[in-house]
């Protein structure tokens, strides 16, 4: 559940002194919205502070957020100003500065996005007293031991031969010439009528069912076909970003919809028969739940299409072909490999933590079509955990431990590798040992040519003091992180003159980088400052 924090006490802060983390939050355009409402869900804080007032109060069990990991921050206030001369920029920063002052890791951390969120869903004191105002902290769920076996399951799963998916008389799935495509784009020809009901989705580990709609995916496309229509050839093509907000009684509570390409002809319908659907509402064991759902619509003359997570590919093998369900949400170890196909004799390290399974699957496939294809690039693979489930308190720099080794001569015994690496720990906490895997990788495979490291952006290295031990270049490929790359694995690449590869970006040139110079990469701009990468600005 969402914890909404307790208002206890006020911390005044005199002479405030702008840092720049604050100053770059501070630069964000605001991101409009109607209402911001609180969802009920175990991944996000709210800390709330009264309506026009700069005072973040102290809460008790702020160590929750301390300790989890955090992906989002939002500072969501309200556009009406009740005086012309109202400053909302200067209540943000004392804000922004009381927050700062509790918990001053959200803002060094440059993985975690923060988002400026303006509601415009009232018009008076009275109105905008009742829309939440405060700070929304996004966090990953913690990662148990039943998510442990639900991935290893998951793998297991994968890598099975899977029967060929039926073809839906009429349903059409966009072609794709990728082995393992990222996404699908599916449409639909049907009546709505002709539709039938989808089955319900199964509920996860803890009980949560989440909202659908009743005739599924192909009906929701049916329907907009219906009561939109189609643009003509001529007109370009329009993507939407949407996301409902469905109550306990199935009904649409809100629609959020966001144009991401286009001129945006067919918002005005599309946002109405959005809001029109009854949808299966969520549950929690048999409780009603409220549950967002977040869609991505494609608008053309073909109709109203939609991205969507999975679908059957067909893979090339070397005795005939074998069908794969592409579950994976992105594919950039894939993406990146791809273009790196001059990366020979390589060190695979893997951090294998909690949450890295999609990256996972994806060294696994990789190796499998090198190794079926006879031109297997890799020497060695070292897979670590940070400690194999050892108590934090315990952790110490270069002693770690919870690493495996093997030469993965074989997929299967790669396979084999990664699950027993998986099932001996899941990190516990939000640092891990990279720089002690890689160190190790180093002196286990001195003769391997390319050392690549698999790593989660929300994981700082717990001992990058150890940096200097690492005696060559190191490509690190980000996993999960979106614009704002930790800058810790931009460090590790400017110091040991290897280079950073995101799912569709590259940064190579590092090493030649002088002190003081500036460069951006992603969209954020940085500076080298005593030796230090240093971010300049967020996304």
């Amino acid at each position: 559940m969402k914890t909404v924090l307790t208002l206890l006490s006020a911390l005044l802060i005199s002479t405030p002194c702008l840092s720049q983390e604050i100053e770059t939050i501070l630069a964000l355009t605001p991101v409009k919205q109607e209402k911001r409402s609180p969802i009920s869900e175990n991944r996000e804080f709210f800390i709330q502070t009264p309506f026009a007032k700069p005072l973040i109060i102290d809460q008790s069990d702020q160590s929750q957020i301390i300790e989890a990991t955090v992906l989002k921050v939002e500072l969501v206030y309200t556009a009406y100003r009740s005086e012309a001369s109202f400053d909302q920029n200067a209540l943000n920063e004392k804000r922004l500065l009381s927050l700062q002052a509790q918990i001053p890791s959200l803002f060094s951390d440059y993985s975690i996005e923060w988002k400026l969120v303006e509601q415009t869903g009232c018009n008076s004191p009275a109105t905008c007293n009742k829309l939440f105002h405060g700070f929304i902290v996004t966090t990953r769920a913690p990662y148990t031991e039943e998510d442990m076996k639900e991935e290893m399951a998951f793998l297991d799963e994968l890598f099975k031969p899977a029967p060929p998916a039926p073809e839906a008389d009429k349903v059409k799935v966009a072609p794709s010439d990728s082995i393992m495509p990222e996404k699908a784009i599916i449409y639909s020809e049907l009546n709505p009528a002709d539709v039938k009901l989808a089955p319900e989705p199964a509920p996860d580990s803890k009980g949560f069912t989440p909202a659908y709609y009743p005739t599924g995916n192909i009906g929701l496309l049916s329907r907009l076909n219906y009561y939109l229509g189609r643009p003509g050839k001529a007109d370009p093509e329009e993507v939407y970003y949407a996301r409902l907000t469905i109550d306990q009684k199935g009904q649409v509570h809100s629609v959020e919809l966001r144009l991401e390409e286009g001129k945006g002809k067919s918002a005005t319908a599309l946002h109405k028969e959005l809001g029109a659907g009854k949808w299966k509402p969520a549950r929690m064991g048999t409780t009603r739940v409220v549950d967002q759902v977040e869609l991505k619509l494609i608008v053309s003359h073909r109709g109203v299409g939609m991205e969507v997570d999975g679908m059957f590919v067909e893979t090339p093998r070397k005795s005939g072909s074998v069908l794969l369900r592409q579950v994976l949400r992105d594919s950039t170890l894939l993406e990146v490999f791809a273009r790196h196909d001059d990366w020979n004799d390589m060190s695979i390290v893997g951090d294998l933590t909690g949450s890295m399974s999609p990256y996972t699957a994806q060294i696994l496939l990789w190796h499998k079509l090198n190794v079926e294809s006879n031109t297997s690039r890799t020497k060695h693979f070292t897979f670590f955990n940070d400690g194999d489930s050892k108590p934090n308190k315990s952790k110490k720099a270069g002693s770690t431990g919870g690493i495996y080794h093997d030469i993965g001569d074989s997929f299967e015994d790669v396979q084999k590798l990664a699950k027993k690496c998986m099932s001996g720990g899941n990190g516990g906490d939000t640092e891990e040992n990279n720089i002690e895997a890689l160190i190790s990788a180093m002196k286990n495979c001195p003769e391997c040519k390319e050392f690549v490291l698999i790593a989660d952006n929300f994981a700082t290295p717990r001992d990058m003091k150890l940096l200097d031990q690492v005696t060559k270049p190191v490509r690190v490929i980000v996993c999960g992180g979106g614009s704002n790359i930790n800058p810790a694995y931009l460090q590790i690449a400017y110091k040991t003159g290897g280079s950073v590869h995101t799912l569709k970006s590259d940064l190579d040139e590092l090493v030649d980088k002088s002190e003081g110079s500036k460069f951006e990469f992603e969209g954020v701009s940085y500076q080298i400052k005593a030796g230090e990468i240093v971010p300049l600005s967020r996304m």
